[in-house]
């Protein structure tokens, strides 16, 4: 293995040297911008928008920008699959999820009840979110007992995932795939600890175990995409680790001290913020393929709330007395003779190390 290893290090190395990133502002604002979300060449994120909030996007391909929601209250978490767009919005007093047809323009409220809902996602016809209408009466329904939700837009069939006791919270969904972040375990006065992730398939309605730590150190911020599941690991104040569905297998991605957290996947990438270099946050990507680490954008001030998709990646950016910018830049494809000389290498030495890696 010592010459497998030594060859991927040289494609590791190779590639960054030709590595060049190039990030670019995709909407100058007076607002501050927040949140984003990319769907292959369309970025969407909130703004504030003369003093209220909305949900805006811009199309890359052709560069024009447009808001998609009216300015309301607040607005929170807009998710993208291309097509459908879903947002939490508090107009109507309590939190509430909308979704838009970006085809047809279509605009609806995607449940209609008292309680509060909240962190949608959504792919396909199927949109998930964390709600509050199990929340003990006279408790605010924003903070007390959350489950997760979902529907199927095709029908409109809504039902529940998980209603299990204490906090079901930050649903992500790809495919038939539904994954969250859970407290069932929690023991009252140890919170936040005793988190878990767990994962429910839609067509067969089986609840399943992705990631828990035997110390009890929560684990949280669950992204998919396809049969990758990557979260924040709370020990070392925040690691990376990732889980193979078709494999059944975890495996770290990042390891280490100072804290990463809210990292992001499209299947390939995984990008995350990043505490390294003791100041701020940064933004830092890791490609499965190839196994290499990288720093995808290393500035002033913090980048938070990265989101990837191919090879596009975009951040929240603050710039000391700045507000808030989205910001994005690509991820460069290395060599195609580096590239398969490291899907061929890559996978051997992940096998490699994850029989010595210790589970989260």
């Amino acid at each position: 293995m010592r010459s497998a290893s030594f060859l991927v290090a040289w494609v590791v190395a190779a590639n960054a040297t030709l590595a060049q990133f190039s990030p670019f502002l995709l909407q100058p604002s007076d607002g501050g911008q927040h949140d984003p979300e990319v769907a292959g060449t369309l970025v969407i994120w909130s703004e504030v928008v003369d003093g209220r909030f909305a949900v805006r996007g811009r199309d890359l391909v052709t560069g024009a920008t447009f808001l998609i929601s009216d300015p309301s209250t607040s607005t929170s978490g807009p998710a993208i699959d291309g097509r459908m767009l879903v947002w939490g919005d508090k107009k109507e007093g309590n939190w509430n999820v909308l979704a838009r047809d970006l085809l047809t323009g279509e605009e609806w409220t995607v449940v209609d009840e008292p309680h509060s809902q909240g962190r949608a996602d959504v792919d396909g016809s199927l949109v998930v979110w964390s709600d509050s209408r199990s929340s003990p009466e006279g408790v605010p329904p924003e903070f007390s007992n959350r489950d997760v939700y979902a529907k199927d837009l095709r029908n409109g069939k809504e039902f529940p995932v998980c209603t299990f006791g204490s906090d079901q919270t930050n649903p992500v969904v790809s495919g038939n795939i539904i994954v969250w972040q859970d407290h069932r375990f929690m023991i009252p006065g140890f919170y936040p600890k005793w988190g878990r992730i767990y994962g429910y398939d839609v067509t067969t309605g089986r609840e399943f175990l992705i990631a828990a730590s035997e110390d009890g150190t929560d684990q949280v911020s669950p992204a998919i995409s396809g049969n990758i599941v990557v979260w924040q690991d709370l020990h070392n104040g925040g690691d990376i680790w990732g889980h193979d569905l078709d494999a059944n297998s975890s495996f770290p991605i990042h390891v280490g001290p100072y804290g990463q957290g809210d990292p992001d996947t499209d299947g390939r990438y995984v990008v995350w913020e990043d505490w390294r270099n003791g100041t701020d946050r940064d933004i830092w990507g890791y490609d499965l393929l190839t196994g290499e680490e990288f720093p995808v954008f290393l500035g002033p001030g913090d980048q938070a709330s990265p989101a990837v998709s191919s090879n596009l990646v975009v951040w929240d950016g603050d710039i000391p007395g700045e507000p808030s910018r989205v910001w994005a830049t690509y991820i460069p494809e290395p060599s195609t003779g580096l590239l398969l000389l490291a899907a061929v290498l890559c996978p051997l030495c992940r096998r490699s190390g994850r029989s010595a890696a210790a589970s989260p």
